[in-house]
C-alpha cells in the first residue's frame, strides 16, 4: 500500500515509514471523522498474503496517544518499541481493507 493510495481512500497521512526491499509499511493516518490510527501494510505467511495490522489511536495509553498526536513520525520509527506487548486491534488481508475503506468512504460522501 502507497501514500497515494491511502489518500485516494479518503485517509490523511500524517507520517509513514517504508521499508521497499520488504514491502513492509507503516502510516499513521487521519480518517474523514478526525480519528487516527497506525496502519501496518507487509507480507503475511508462506504465500506472502499482503495484509494489515490497524492500531486504533484510542487502545494506545495516553503517553503513547500523546506521542501520536504530537509527533506522528517519530512515533512510528519508534514504532516496535511502543508496541512490545501491544496486539493490533484488528487485521485482515488488504483487498478487505480496501474494500471497506472504499464503502466506508462512498458513505461518508453520500452523507454529505
Amino acid at each position: 500500500m502507497k501514500r497515494e493510495q491511502l489518500e485516494e481512500l479518503g485517509f490523511t497521512v500524517k507520517a509513514e515509514l517504508a521499508d521497499e526491499i520488504f514491502k513492509d509499511y507503516l502510516f499513521v493516518v487521519e480518517d474523514q471523522s478526525g480519528d487516527l490510527a497506525v496502519l501496518h501494510f507487509y507480507l503475511n505467511g508462506l504465500h506472502l498474503e499482503p495484509t494489515v495490522d490497524v492500531y486504533f489511536y484510542k487502545s494506545f495509553r495516553k503517553k503513547y496517544r500523546n506521542m501520536l498526536r504530537k509527533d506522528p513520525q517519530d512515533f512510528i520509527e519508534n514504532f516496535a518499541s511502543h508496541t512490545v506487548c501491544h496486539m493490533p486491534d484488528c487485521y485482515m488481508p488488504e483487498e478487505v481493507f480496501i474494500k471497506n475503506a472504499k464503502i466506508l468512504k462512498e458513505g461518508l460522501t453520500n452523507l454529505l
